[in-house]
């Protein structure tokens, strides 16, 4: 099946990634990103946005112990904000399929 886990949380995008929502989680919660883009897989473009997440977290207290880039594909997607959502607090994806 390709549905997502029912205690995963969709906050928007990683770029806009609000400090109002990061509060929300207790200082020292652990943070996954997942930044789904074949075009920095295939050197096209630079993953800025994980650089921003840090220092994001870094400035509410949050601890980033993540950060994976992975394919444009569902599958890949799906298991892998899975398994990420079963070991973090907060999974922060930034693109997707398109």
């Amino acid at each position: 099946s390709l549905a997502l886990p029912s205690h995963l949380t969709v906050f928007g995008n990683m770029s806009s990634f609000p400090t109002s929502v990061a509060q929300r989680f207790a200082s020292g919660s652990t943070v996954a990103a997942c930044i789904i883009a074949n075009e920095v897989l295939n050197g096209k473009t630079l993953d800025t946005n994980s650089h921003h997440l840090a220092k994001k977290c870094f400035s509410v207290g949050l601890a980033l112990k993540h950060v994976c880039v992975i394919p444009d594909q569902s599958e890949v997607i799906i298991s892998t904000l899975r398994e990420l959502s079963r070991k973090y607090q907060l999974v922060v994806t930034s693109g997707g399929i398109g």
